[in-house]
């Protein structure tokens, strides 16, 4: 192994799956077992093959998705805002309204506006 590693042969820290002993790496980049005498083939696990190119762009990807779920929020807050502004509105017009058909307006307005808002809460947001 010694004569090896001085003729420029890698030791690698693997071991041979019959004997067990070191497995060398040619110039070439082939791996062998000197005991054997056999090529030996090392496949890397998908999990193992992770850069840190590829760990950078999956941390970029995780932010983007937070952000887009925030933004989400916040706009899902302002609709609800939103709607119970309009809710205050129609009551008070509903108030003051003495015709059949515009009471009927802004109820269902109002009904929708009710309908929507427990939609939104169902969200756990």
């Amino acid at each position: 192994m010694a004569d090896l590693l001085r003729s420029g042969h890698k030791m690698l820290n693997m071991a041979c799956p019959i004997c067990n002993n070191p497995i060398f790496q040619r110039r070439n980049g082939e791996t062998y077992c000197p005991t054997c005498n056999r090529e030996v083939l090392i496949i890397e696990s998908k999990s193992h093959q992770i850069n840190s190119k590829t760990k950078a762009n999956i941390d970029k990807n995780i932010i983007k998705e937070k952000n887009a779920v925030r933004e989400h929020n916040d706009a899902v807050i302002f609709l609800k805002q939103v709607i119970i502004e309009k809710i205050d509105l129609f009551s008070k017009k509903l108030k003051k309204e003495t015709q059949i058909d515009m009471i009927e307006r802004y109820v269902k307005l109002l009904l929708d506006f009710y309908d929507i808002l427990n939609k939104f809460s169902n969200l756990d947001i």
